[in-house]
C-alpha cells in the first residue's frame, strides 16, 4: 500500500528560549549578562525532529499539543515554514510548553521547563490512520508526556507494528525518576536514547552492556548517542561504535533530535547501518556548532560535504 507520509512524529512541542555562552549561572538575586542575543526556537524532541526531518526531505506530520496563545501560534507557524504538516496538532486552554535553555562556552546545557500543553495530549487525540498511513512512527519524550506514558504508548507502538510501520522510540530525561520501560521495547524497531538515559534505564554506563539489555527487552536495534564519544549501535546482526567528529561546540540544544531525524532519514533511504550512524553523527556535530534547535538544521548536501571534509 502506498504510504501518505514518511514519518508521523508524536510527542512534545516546545518554544525554546536559548541563551548561549553563559559563562556562569547566576545565584538567586543576581543577574548575568550574555554577549549575544537570547533566541527563540522551535523546541521539544518531536518539534525539532519534525523540522529537521522535513529539512532533509522527508514528508512529516506532527501530533502534539499547543496552547491558544501567541507562542502556540508562533511555533506552529515556524514548523509550517519548515514544511511540516501541523494539521493534527491539538489546541488546549493551557499555556504552550516552554523551556529556558542555557549553554556554557563548552556547549554544556541546563534547562528550566514548563510542561504546559504537552500534558494534555492523550491517546484519544491520535487518529490511528495517521500511523498506518506512514512509513515510520517516531514516538518521542516518553517520560515527559504524562498522557502517553505507559499503556497508551504501548498501544501506539503495538498498532504500528501490526500495520508494518517502522517504530522509533526515544525517552527524554525522566524528571520523576521512574526509569521503567515495562514491555515498551517489545514493539520498538529502533530505540535511540542518549548515554545518560541508557545508564539510568540499564544501571550501567557501558553502552555495550546497556544496549545488550535493551535487545533482551525486545528492541530490534539500539542506537546510543554518546555526545563527544560518538554513537554505539547494536542490532541482531551488528555491533559497532562510531567516534564523534571533532568540532567546537557552541550549543548542543537539539543535537540529539537532529541525530534522530538524520538517522531515520538515512535508514528510510535504505543505507547500511554504519553509513546511517556516520551521517547522523555528522548532522549532530554540525548542529552543536550553531545556536538554536532548528534554525541551523542541516541539509543532506551540507552533511555530506561535512563528512567529506572530515574524513
Amino acid at each position: 500500500m502506498m504510504k501518505v507520509r514518511d514519518v508521523v512524529s508524536i510527542g512534545n512541542i516546545v518554544v525554546d528560549f536559548v541563551a548561549a555562552n553563559v559563562s556562569e549561572m547566576p545565584k538567586w538575586g543576581q543577574l548575568v549578562e550574555v554577549g549575544e542575543p537570547i533566541r527563540s526556537s522551535v523546541g521539544g524532541n518531536s518539534g525539532i525532529f519534525s523540522c529537521v526531518s522535513s529539512r532533509l526531505g522527508l514528508k512529516v506530520s506532527i501530533v502534539g499539543a499547543v496552547g491558544t496563545d501567541f507562542m502556540g501560534d508562533w511555533v506552529v507557524n515556524e514548523m509550517q515554514n519548515f514544511g511540516v504538516d501541523t494539521s493534527y496538532i491539538k489546541q488546549t486552554d493551557t499555556q504552550t510548553s516552554t523551556t529556558l535553555a542555557m549553554a556554557n562556552p563548552e556547549g554544556e546545557r541546563a534547562f528550566v521547563h514548563y510542561v504546559g500543553s504537552n500534558a494534555r495530549l492523550t491517546l484519544e487525540d491520535i487518529d490511528q490512520r495517521l500511523i498506518s498511513d506512514s512509513r515510520a512512527l517516531m514516538l518521542s519524550a516518553y517520560f515527559i508526556m504524562p498522557g502517553l506514558y505507559g499503556e497508551p504508548s504501548r498501544k501506539l507502538l503495538a498498532y504500528a507494528k501490526e500495520k508494518g510501520v517502522l517504530t522509533v522510540f526515544d525517552v527524554a530525561w525522566d524528571p520523576h525518576g521512574r526509569w521503567v520501560l515495562d514491555k515498551i521495547l517489545e514493539n520498538v524497531d529502533i530505540f535511540i536514547p542518549n548515554i545518560d538515559e541508557a545508564e539510568m534505564l540499564a544501571g550501567t554506563r557501558s553502552a555495550s552492556e546497556s544496549s545488550a539489555k535493551f535487545i533482551e527487552m525486545g528492541a530490534k536495534m539500539v542506537v546510543i548517542k554518546m555526545g563527544k564519544e560518538g554513537v554505539f549501535v547494536r542490532s541482531k546482526n551488528e555491533t559497532f561504535h562510531i567516534p564523534a567528529f571533532k568540532v567546537k561546540a557552541i550549543d548542543a540544544t537539539g543535537a540529539g533530535d537532529t541525530f534522530n531525524a538524520s538517522f531515520v532519514y538515512a535508514y528510510l533511504k535504505g543505507w547500511e547501518l554504519k553509513k546511517c550512524a556516520i551521517f547522523a553523527n555528522a548532522a549532530g556535530a554540525l548542529k552543536v556548532t550553531k545556536v538554536g534547535g532548528v534554525s541551523s538544521a542541516p541539509t543532506e548536501k551540507e552533511i555530506m560535504e561535512f563528512i567529506e571534509k572530515n574524513r
